[in-house]
Parts: structure tokens; C-alpha cells; sequence
């Protein structure tokens, strides 16, 4: 589920902190065997269980995360005191306790999971990954505002990206090509309720030995219970070429139309169609967030 993201937006800090630690830190400047904090800004996707009306059901805000993690003299485990901060029903609320424990495997040994019932009052069901080698963070719980009423909380980084697997397929009026290189990520802005829609690494098969990377910002954003529907038309973006036999840069306006890209969080999945360079593009498979 968590893969290396596309790339890192201004909502997005993270910041590696010390505790304790030695000068003659290893592994990329980590020391393993010492305490650290990781200070994170997370997007936290709030959903009103009582409610299925997603106009009205779902909200999103950004907010401070803190962990403080020590590693196992094996690696293979992490043990972290999380703060959350999150704003349910209006009111801010913050979440913290001790002895969350994470454990990851050799296939991906710089990612670890984690599954437990908070021992807090007001929250339950918190799991999620931690990725410390690409920075990268998710996790889900449900709360108890203090009016009693339950929440369904998914935080992820402010952009959310497309993994490898994702399938993209173009159509033009006399040809079909279908390929699996290009990344789509989406950087979400709660705040103005739109996203920024990038798309690298895409070939335009009109244009032999050529792929671009597409930016096109102010899509509208909409929360659903499950993650976001973003939509729009006439989206000014600008096209970056890359010609491989010469790696001549190039870049051109481009225009988006009819874009309908919807993100379930819940099931890291992604399904976005646009038009775009005289074809009509599909793109779907899994997220990574």
C-alpha cells in the first residue's frame, strides 16, 4: 500500500528531530538505537458514521502530528507514543498515549505496520503504517467527539499518489495504447476544496520517444464518505517533454477537460477519467497514501 510518493507539497512538513543522539549517527543519519520524534502535518479525512449523505458526512483539515519511536535491537520491530490532533465535529480534539508496537518484514523492511486498540478514551481500531526511510505515514481509527458521536478518521499525507500498478489507457480516433508507467498524484488543499492533478512519466504516442510530465492545478474537491471526487474542465496545465534520444527538455500549455478522478481511501483505490492532447485517458488501479 505505501510506496515512495511523487513528490512532497508545501502543506507537507516533515521534520527529523534528535533525542539523545550521537554524532556518528549511520544509516542515512539514523541511529537506530536511539529515541527520535517525528513531527508530521497530516490530512485528516473525518467521517460521520450516523450520516450516509456524503455532502454533509465528511470534512477534512490539516493537522500537527507528533511520534516518538525507538527501534528493536533487531529492526524488525518499532515502538512509538503518538499524538494526534484532529477536529471532530468542530472541536478540536488531541489523542496521546505510550507503547504503540509496529513490526515490519524482510520485503519491506523499511515499512512498519501496527494494529492495536488505543488505550485512550474516545478511540479504538487505530492501525496503519509507518515508512521512515521514504517519510511517508498513514493511519485510520475511529473516535468519540465529545458529543458522543462517532467518527471514522483516515490521515494520510496532503498528496495522494498512484502506485505502479495503476493501468493507464489513452484513446485517440485511430489508435489505443495502454501502459503502466505514468504516476498520477493528487495534492489535496482542504482549506479552498480543490487539488492540484499531476500526471509524469506519459507517452504520447503521437510523439515517438517522448514522455511528459502534466501539472494542472484548481480541480474541484469533494469529500466523500470513502476519500474524494475531484472534477474539471477546461483545467490550464502545463506539459513538460522529454525527448529520450536527446533528453531535450520542452515545455507547452495543455488543457484538461472532463476530469472525474474518485479516490477511495478506504480500499487504495483510484479511478480517474479526463480528456487530454486529443485523447480520451482512463486511469485506475491502486493508491498509495
Amino acid at each position: 500500500m505505501m510506496r515512495k510518493i511523487i513528490s512532497a507539497v508545501a502543506l507537507t512538513a516533515l521534520v527529523f528531530s534528535t533525542v539523545s543522539c550521537s554524532d556518528n549517527d549511520n544509516d542515512n543519519g539514523l541511529d537506530r538505537t536511539k529515541e527520535r520524534t517525528w513531527n508530521v502535518q497530516l490530512l485528516n479525512h473525518v467521517y460521520d458514521t450516523r450520516n450516509d449523505d456524503s455532502a454533509t458526512a465528511a470534512s477534512a483539515s490539516i493537522n500537527d502530528q507528533k511520534i516518538v519511536y525507538r527501534f528493536s535491537t533487531d529492526m524488525l520491530k518499532l515502538s512509538f507514543n503518538p499524538t494526534i490532533e484532529t477536529t471532530l465535529g468542530g472541536i478540536p480534539q488531541q489523542f496521546s498515549w505510550t507503547g504503540v508496537n509496529a513490526s515490519n518484514s524482510e520485503e519491506k523492511a523499511n515499512i512498519y505496520s501496527f494494529a492495536t486498540d488505543a488505550p485512550v478514551s474516545g478511540l479504538s481500531n487505530f492501525t496503519g503504517q509507518i515508512d521512515l526511510i521514504d517519510q511517508n505515514i498513514y493511519w485510520s481509527y475511529t473516535a468519540t467527539s465529545p458529543q458522543k458521536i462517532v467518527y471514522r478518521v483516515i490521515s494520510t499525507l496532503p498528496t495522494i499518489s498512484t502506485s505502479t500498478s495503476t493501468v493507464t489507457t489513452s484513446v485517440w480516433s485511430d489508435t489505443t495504447a495502454t501502459h503502466q508507467l505514468p504516476m498520477s498524484s493528487f495534492a489535496i488543499n482542504p482549506s479552498k476544496m480543490t487539488a492540484t492533478f499531476t500526471i509524469s512519466q506519459y507517452t504520447d504516442v503521437k510523439i515517438p520517444r517522448t514522455y511528459m510530465s502534466i501539472v494542472a492545478g484548481n480541480a474541484t474537491l469533494a469529500i466523500t464518505p470513502k476519500g474524494y471526487r475531484i472534477t474539471g474542465t477546461g483545467l490550464a496545465a502545463v506539459g513538460t517533454y522529454v525527448t529520450s534520444a536527446s533528453t531535450k527538455y520542452q515545455t507547452a500549455k495543455i488543457t484538461i477537460d472532463n476530469l472525474d478522478a474518485t479516490i477511495d481511501l478506504e480500499n487504495n483505490s483510484i479511478h480517474a477519467t479526463f480528456n487530454m492532447l486529443g485523447a480520451k485517458v482512463t486511469v485506475s488501479g491502486t493508491i498509495s497514501i
